[in-house]
């Protein structure tokens, strides 16, 4: 465990915005964690972004309980949330274990290790990223590394981490405190997303790809290069919250330009029997054509050329990945 570093102490956890400070070897937080690392799959993955995908997958590693408990959280199964009464899903690995994930990961041809709501568990996965990249009986981590997270993260963790991560994609998921609440009872999301992200873009600069050779074929026969650093910013569109978005993707551009990469979502899935579409009756319908297409013009009129933009066909239970522990 990493001991340099006050923020990854998990017996007075503070390593995302609610500060807890509960000690995680004795009882849990907001987010149901305790201190041992527990996941719930790790595979590869075609639906993340070309340019971390590639093209046989990102590494995906899905980590189980999460800080910020979303009502609509697609990954309910392993996340956690305060409506919900079963525990989530996950198994308890050992750092070496995780290690060894990454590795397999690699071997099978990931373009990246995409390191998915992992925020609670820090220390455990850059100790893992570390030992990877010192090797394993000659094998060595030399992918990138994806902190694939919601946003709700603290400055000064990002800054801990920063040596370590290649690529930092967090959502950004609320603009509006009242929407923040609602959805997510953290009305502090806008602000500590905003600080968050500014650590992240100061830390890794603009976007920087890979030259050359692409998993085996020349350059110019690639659809896609792949990322070697820089920041992926994730943005949702909710059905009824268009104008929302419309707001944060101007001020995301007036912020940071093209120093970031913008990737805007269509896939809100209304989960069938879900809890939360009794109490959040706005959430049981899809978002619309012309939201979306509203939310990508607004990106494009503010200036936005470094942008991932989703097709149709994405809205559907079945992109939601099976957890049952496979690759740990």
């Amino acid at each position: 465990m990493l001991e340099n570093n006050d923020i990854f102490d998990l017996k007075n956890c503070r390593l995302c915005p609610r500060r807890c400070g509960v000690d995680r070897y004795k009882s849990q937080g907001f987010c149901g964690a305790p201190a041992q690392l527990t996941a719930a799959r790790a595979s590869l993955h075609l639906w993340e972004e070309p340019c971390i995908a590639g093209d046989k997958g990102a590494g995906t590693v899905f980590f189980t309980y999460c800080q910020l408990g979303c009502v609509y959280c697609q990954n309910y199964a392993i996340s956690s949330q305060p409506q919900q009464t079963m525990q989530p899903f996950g198994k308890e690995i050992s750092v070496r274990e995780l290690t060894t994930s990454f590795l397999r990961l690699q071997s099978l041809g990931a373009a990246t290790i995409d390191l998915v709501t992992p925020t609670h568990y820090a220390p455990q996965i850059i100790e893992a990223l570390r030992l990877s990249r010192q090797g394993i009986s000659g094998d060595k981590l030399t992918i990138p590394a994806v902190w694939n997270s919601s946003g709700y993260e603290a400055p000064e963790m990002v800054q801990a981490i920063a040596e370590d991560i290649d690529i930092f994609m967090p959502d950004f998921k609320y603009f509006d405190r009242k929407t923040a609440l609602r959805y997510s009872n953290a009305p502090d999301y806008p602000e500590r997303a905003m600080e968050a992200i500014t650590a992240m873009v100061r830390a890794k600069g603009a976007p920087v790809f890979f030259p050359g050779l692409r998993s085996g074929h020349a350059a110019d026969d690639c659809s896609q290069p792949h990322l070697k650093s820089g920041v992926i910013i994730r943005h949702l569109v909710l059905p009824g919250h268009r104008h929302e978005s419309i707001a944060l993707v101007q001020e995301l551009y007036r912020r940071f330009g093209d120093g970031v990469i913008l990737s805007l979502m269509n896939q809100y899935t209304p989960i069938a029997g879900a809890a939360y579409l009794t109490d959040f009756p706005e959430l049981r319908r899809k978002l619309t054509k012309f939201e979306y297409d509203s939310v990508v013009e607004a990106a494009l009129d503010a200036g936005f050329t470094n942008a991932f933009i989703q097709q149709g066909g994405t809205v559907s239970e079945s992109f939601i990945p099976i957890f049952d522990g496979r690759g740990l």
